[in-house]
């Protein structure tokens, strides 16, 4: 392999040891160096809480071993952790090196209204241009899906899907289609960022978003969302003083527990914007007791909205797109 055959010629290599808390990783640092190098014991609690450093020959290789505190650490926050490895990942960038495990994926799934810069968003994200984005009246995206990274050192998923109002699909289609991103993210998303322009009106139709959000995927669906802002560049205020000063777009906020974020998709090199949203997500999943929004969770909310569907037909424009998606669920039954 080249990185094997780059160590060779050098004739050092550089391991980094990631992993939960309890795996083994001390352990396995001893094992590869052939010493107890690094304090191991069995415990429920962290036993690494910075960084350790430790280096040996190993088959004629000078072998240096970073091992790192565990993921989900008892008495650490995630944030902490992640800047410790990423920290790590950088000091290794001017020599060889594994990353022995990894941080643990993210999946995240963009929703909103066509036109605010959900598909340029997930390009910012994942650092590369994957996903089709043009400013248009029209809706680009008609279907989801899905592209991948590595993103801060860890593995990032991420889901762009039609936006709401979609100029071309009929509002039962669409539902089917936005839905789909759960299966697509399967096991199902860490996060849902909804997805906001600044430069947005508010209106009663913004505020109903995340109800529709709810009768689609339902009541934990706002446990695991975060609010977007994209067009960052456009700001003439602080977001915290344009959240303040509108009441509608407050309670928006409030109805995600007051998560949200900015981003500028002009400044894609911006990578500060991107590893401030991870650890946001990674707090939230703390919040979370760990876990994620689940395959299971939106069958179940299939089952329940059965009884709310009049929700979902704020999502035509007008009365009589209203009247048509209704009695499209009704030819369907």
């Amino acid at each position: 392999m080249a990185g094997q055959n780059l160590a060779e010629r050098t004739g050092s290599l550089n391991l980094v040891l990631l992993g939960r808390t309890g795996s083994g990783k001390s352990s396995s640092g001893n094992t590869i160096l052939g010493r107890e190098a690094f304090v191991s014991r069995k415990s429920s609690r962290s036993v690494t809480r910075d960084v350790a450093v430790e280096s040996g020959a190993v088959c004629g290789l000078a072998v240096t071993v970073y091992d790192t505190p565990g993921l989900f650490n008892t008495d650490m926050r995630e944030e902490e952790i992640q800047q410790k490895c990423e920290e790590v990942l950088q000091r290794c960038e001017s020599g060889p090196y594994a990353a022995v495990s990894r941080l643990p994926s993210r999946r995240i799934v963009l929703l909103g209204h066509s036109g605010v810069g959900k598909s340029a968003a997930a390009n910012t994200l994942l650092g590369q241009e994957v996903f089709r984005s043009e400013m248009s009246t029209r809706s680009v995206t008609s279907e989801s899906s899905d592209a991948h990274s590595t993103v801060s050192g860890r593995s990032v998923c991420v889901v762009d899907t039609p936006g709401f109002f979609h100029t071309e699909m009929n509002p039962e289609e669409l539902m089917i289609e936005i839905a789909r991103s759960v299966y697509i993210s399967s096991p199902g998303p860490h996060a849902f960022l909804n997805v906001f322009s600044v430069n947005m009106r508010f209106t009663e139709r913004e505020q109903l978003i995340p109800q529709q959000f709810e009768v689609l995927f339902g009541q934990e669906v706002l446990k695991y969302s975060i609010i977007l802002f994209t067009y960052g560049d456009h700001l003439e205020k602080s977001i915290e003083k344009l959240i303040e000063e509108n009441c509608k777009l407050r309670d928006l906020v409030d109805q995600c527990g007051g998560r949200f974020h900015v981003f500028n998709n002009r400044d894609r090199k911006n990578r500060e914007q991107v590893k401030d949203l991870l650890q946001k997500i990674g707090s939230m999943i703390e919040q979370n007791g760990g876990g994620h929004y689940s395959n299971q969770m939106y069958e179940d909310a299939q089952r329940l909205s059965e009884t709310e569907q009049n929700t979902w037909g704020h999502m035509g424009d007008g009365d009589g797109e209203d009247r048509k998606f209704q009695e499209d669920k009704t030819k369907t039954k």
